[in-house]
């Protein structure tokens, strides 16, 4: 049964606490307050930890008021919590000298995917574009949010290829193509969500294009398959033209927008080959006592502090016990690969990351971790929240 939102507010209303130290909403608070509501269910939390109001003990506190409830259920409830917060902090204006702030970024990106009223096939043409961008030249796309126009733009060498804004899904299509074929000129005619640009960008001259803008609708597949033929063509020759990406472009990519539609659409999509750290990171098993790692590039000192989450030998033992001392992912076995030296080698993952956890929980070995090779390990936390296990077990087939 959907919780109304008279009833959030009413329920948030009556909370009482000394201090608010959520951070802005974005998929990472979500975990929280998920986790939050599922520890209402077995544990009590104790009362000082509740002083203070964080994404976690939200959870935890709406789940004592209403008890269980689907994942879906808890989802809508956090993000009428959401919209309160950002209305409450006045988040939507926020002054664009503050753009660098991650939280104020996640905060304008995700409210741009969620009160836009754009429905997912918009976000799915925007990837479709991403991924042909990223096949045609890995290091020359870019794709940010335009805070001042609210539009989200993508960008390949030194033009603008797609943007979504309120008139619709701005395309660029190749002219070439349309000046040879008046079938195809016909077929656009005729698709009654497309209309030309006559005002902004109606073409290009570096690369000659004609374009418009698409209002696709909920079946829109065939006009779309039709549509993305001269986009692509558009996209390669925007490709060829250009060796590099312009770097202001490459400087205003942001990695958020990525993150989030892999975490909305539940897919993967890859960043641009600039935008990937380089930086090498010790994972979590590989840490020591100490809070400080130091680093050596090439002669230059650099220190990196990082926080080190308690972890449970105990938890780690019984969960290899549980699954064997092979990958959960690909199978690999130590041992017997590489012998003697192998025997009893294996990381444990987290399913959900201390680091997002904010608070002593009471780990199940069983249900919360597994045992994985280190190059497994790796491609989990190559984004920020990690792939899940299934997501890794289908990108290896």
């Amino acid at each position: 049964m959907k919780v109304r939102k008279e009833e959030v507010k009413h329920i948030l209303d009556k909370i009482q606490f000394d201090i608010d130290e959520r951070s802005s909403p974005d998929s990472r608070r979500w975990i929280q307050f998920k986790v939050g509501w599922r520890n209402s269910i077995s544990k009590d939390y104790n009362p000082i930890i509740l002083k203070k109001l964080t994404w976690n003990n939200l959870g935890y506190r709406f789940g004592k008021e209403l008890g269980y409830k689907s994942e879906l259920e808890i989802k809508q409830i956090y993000d009428y919590l959401s919209e309160i917060y950002i209305t409450t902090n006045n988040l939507l204006d926020i002054p664009e000298s503050n753009i660098e702030n991650i939280h104020y970024l996640d905060t304008r990106i995700d409210n741009f995917f969620r009160c836009q009223n754009y429905h997912n096939n918009y976000l799915k043409i925007l990837v479709d574009s991403i991924k042909y961008c990223h096949d045609c030249g890995s290091d020359k796309w870019a794709v940010y949010y335009k805070h001042n126009q609210n539009k989200i733009r993508l960008i390949m060498g030194n033009l603008i290829v797609l943007t979504i804004q309120k008139q619709g899904i701005w395309l660029a299509l190749d002219s070439e193509i349309l000046d040879k074929n008046k079938d195809y000129q016909n077929n656009l005619e005729k698709c009654k969500n497309w209309t030309w640009d006559t005002h902004d960008y109606p073409n290009y001259r570096q690369v000659p294009s004609i374009n418009g803008f698409y209002n696709p609708s909920e079946d829109y597949i065939e006009d779309w398959n039709f549509i993305k033929k001269l986009h692509y063509e558009f996209i390669e020759k925007a490709n060829t033209k250009y060796i590099k990406i312009n770097e202001k472009s490459k400087v205003n990519h942001q990695k958020e927008i990525i993150e989030g539609l892999c975490h909305k659409l539940e897919i993967f999509i890859p960043q641009p080959d600039y935008a990937i750290n380089s930086v090498s990171f010790a994972l979590a098993e590989e840490l020591s006592n100490e809070h400080e790692i130091i680093n050596l590039y090439e002669g230059a000192k650099q220190r990196i502090t990082i926080n080190r989450y308690e972890r449970n030998n105990e938890a780690r033992k019984l969960c290899i016990e549980h699954y064997g001392k092979i990958c959960y992912v690909c199978g690999f076995n130590f041992e017997k690969k590489y012998g003697e030296i192998g025997q009893g080698f294996i990381h444990v993952h987290h399913l959900i990351p201390l680091s997002e956890i904010d608070q002593e929980y009471e780990v199940d070995p069983i249900k919360d971790l597994r045992p994985v090779c280190p190059n497994c390990h790796a491609m989990i936390h190559r984004k920020n929240p990690p792939y899940t296990i299934e997501q890794i077990k289908n990108m290896l087939q």
